[in-house]
């Protein structure tokens, strides 16, 4: 069956859909390749860009799957420095979606994980970290 563009736009992803996305993106969250790395940051970014736009906002359990995947990918070490300022600029859009996002953020003392990841990655990862640190105070 052929599928349309529009059949493939966000808006029209089901809920489960959307879980089964971010569900692949955290089983290959820390692969050994630095290309699939590239493109689980591009997800994770674009996830965090529509969940930022969209009007209807986003459940807590798509924001928390986001939140873990993020901090798994910090956390692991893993990740070159544009793949790295890629998910911290998806962070920064996702505490810009909603208050509890941030105190779920703060919870997590993602504060800390983000200094780091911004420390080792040169000056852009820097730039973006700082942001992250104004949004979270």
């Amino acid at each position: 069956m052929l599928q349309t563009n529009q059949s493939l736009h966000p808006i029209f992803f089901t809920p489960l859909m959307k879980k089964r996305i971010l569900d692949c993106a955290e089983l290959f969250a820390i692969s050994e390749n630095k290309n699939v790395r590239l493109s689980v940051a591009t997800l994770i970014l674009n996830a965090s860009s529509y969940i930022k736009s969209s009007s209807a906002g986003t459940t807590s359990s798509t924001a928390d799957h986001i939140l873990s995947i993020v901090g798994t990918i910090i956390g692991s070490g893993l990740y070159e420095s544009e793949a790295t300022v890629r998910v911290l600029v998806a962070l920064g859009t996702l505490l810009l979606a909603d208050d509890s996002i941030k105190v779920k953020a703060k919870s997590l003392h993602m504060s800390s994980m983000v200094d780091h990841a911004g420390s080792q990655h040169g000056e852009k990862a820097k730039a973006v970290a700082g942001e992250i640190q104004l949004i979270l105070a």
